[in-house]
């Protein structure tokens, strides 16, 4: 029985694991999503492109608890 948990255990380990990992792949994708959104509106130099981006942004699915968009506001903000 002892052997059950403890395997039972691992197997619950290793998704926590790789949940994580998923998570922090997506995380870096969306980052690199917010960059190019940001680069694609500092050439056209358009608010309305500026406003759409946000908006697409905050739609994103998995968008988690403000912090990507708070990323995107730190990256445009340094810029100005």
């Amino acid at each position: 029985m002892l052997e059950l948990s403890s395997a039972f255990t691992s197997v619950i380990t290793n998704i926590d694991i790789s949940r994580s990992i998923a998570n922090t792949i997506f995380n870096f994708i969306l980052f690199i999503r917010i960059v190019i959104i940001k680069i694609k509106w500092l050439f056209n130099k358009n608010n309305d492109s500026f406003l759409a981006s946000i908006q697409a942004l905050t739609t994103v699915k998995g968008l988690k608890h403000g912090m990507n968009l708070g990323l995107f506001l730190v990256i445009f903000f340094i810029k100005y």
